[in-house]
């Protein structure tokens, strides 16, 4: 079983279908249940709106029925422009999980939305510079990702401009390792353990 815990329905939603796409049956859930046949549960926390205080603590309580489950391994959705409390909900899992680091990727490649140098872009558009300047509950001031999450050595933030990059860093997220970030880091993640997405097939019009 692999646990995926979003901060919001809509994270959650997103990455089951990745993992469907992978060859996985998922299935999205808003209170943790660990009695299901499903190979990815995608769990909505509904946190990204909470105080950071507050996020922190459901999720510390929730971390300890989803480790008590002994999934195979956890996966941490986050908002892929860093809306939402990051940093302190990577805190939890890291201190729940007994992992000694999180490797955090927010980017999507596949979208245009990468890390070079450690700052945001959209295209060639700085985070700041875009429209989620003006998110009414986490506008974008800076577009260092270090910045926006806290600067913590537990928590690595590499570059990422391609799917290659993702796949790199994928291989690297070992038993001591925190996979975190946006739904192209997930996808890579499943690629390093051996699950290709399906052939995607055309039918031919009638």
């Amino acid at each position: 079983m692999i646990v995926v815990i979003a901060d919001d329905i809509t994270g959650a939603a997103e990455l089951a279908g990745i993992a469907f796409s992978h060859g996985f049956t998922s299935e999205v859930q808003t209170e943790f249940n660990s009695k299901t046949d499903a190979d990815v549960i995608c769990l909505d926390t509904n946190t990204r709106l909470l105080t950071v205080e507050d996020a922190a603590a459901k999720l510390r309580a929730l971390a300890k029925r989803i480790v008590a489950a002994k999934p195979d391994w956890i996966y941490k959705k986050t908002d892929s422009v860093l809306r939402g409390n990051i940093a302190a909900e990577l805190h939890t899992l890291l201190g729940a999980t007994a992992r000694t680091r999180a490797i955090f990727i927010p980017a999507n490649p596949s979208r245009q939305r990468v890390i070079r140098e450690g700052c945001y872009f959209i295209g060639n558009t700085p985070l700041h510079e875009t429209d989620f300047v003006n998110d009414p509950h986490h506008p974008a001031t800076t577009s260092v990702v270090s910045e926006i999450i806290g600067n913590d050595p537990a928590i690595l933030i590499p570059d990422a401009r391609s799917e290659s990059d993702l796949d790199q860093h994928a291989r690297k997220s070992d038993s001591l390792v925190l996979p975190a970030g946006a739904a192209d880091f997930f996808g890579a993640n499943l690629r390093a353990q051996g699950h290709e997405p399906a052939p995607v097939i055309t039918l031919p019009h009638s």
